[in-house]
């Protein structure tokens, strides 16, 4: 059936991770095929219709609910009926670990961004799709409350440049800029970046 190719589409661009939540549950990240990332809002497995209007959705969201496993062994269970081998999908018990504990600095969408907060799911979660933000736009949000907030001066130079080179400077353990051109994030030739020390 042509419909079930949705049920494997990913939904991504960083390739299959397996990452252990704050609360313990375990659930994808990443490259994540419809059927491993979604449910049904009533919590059962997506049809191949379903996993259709999913994997076209601006915002999945609004469709489905995140898919959580309660141990790793279920996730590689369930992944396995989809086609995947545990050797396929990098794993790692510590959510730091899963990380990587490595920064995000790029571009996606007309924005430029810098981020590194340890309870995201990803830092690089501004690349995904609109649907996949949502969560993490909401700890950004919650974590900003209790940020310190900084202006990095970039007159005549790159931002991109400029917010790395205050990063290294400052040192900061986490932070977070998100930006464009004529933003309130980005005005009078500084860029917004939100920190911890």
């Amino acid at each position: 059936m042509r419909l079930k190719k949705y049920l494997n589409e990913g939904i991504g661009r960083l390739g299959l991770h397996l990452m252990k939540n704050p609360a313990g549950t375990y659930s994808f990240v990443g490259s994540v095929p419809v059927a491993l990332g979604w449910l049904s809002k009533s919590g059962k497995e997506l049809t191949p219709e379903e996993a259709k209007e999913v994997s076209m959705a601006n915002m999945p969201a609004m469709l489905a609910k995140t898919r959580i496993f309660k141990t790793p062994q279920e996730a590689f269970k369930v992944a396995k009926k989809y086609g995947y081998k545990e050797k396929d999908i990098s794993f790692n018990e510590s959510l730091e670990e899963a990380r990587g504990k490595k920064p995000a600095f790029g571009t996606s969408d007309g924005f430029s961004y810098a981020v590194n907060i340890p309870t995201l799911d990803s830092n690089e979660f501004l690349k995904m799709p609109f649907g996949r933000q949502l969560d993490d736009s909401r700890k950004v949000g919650e974590w900003k409350k209790t940020a310190k907030k900084a202006y990095v001066g970039a007159k005549g130079k790159g931002t991109l440049p400029s917010v790395k080179k205050w990063v290294k400077e400052n040192k900061p353990s986490e932070f977070y800029a998100k930006w464009k051109m004529d933003s309130s994030s980005w005005k009078d030739d500084s860029v917004e970046i939100f920190y911890k020390k």
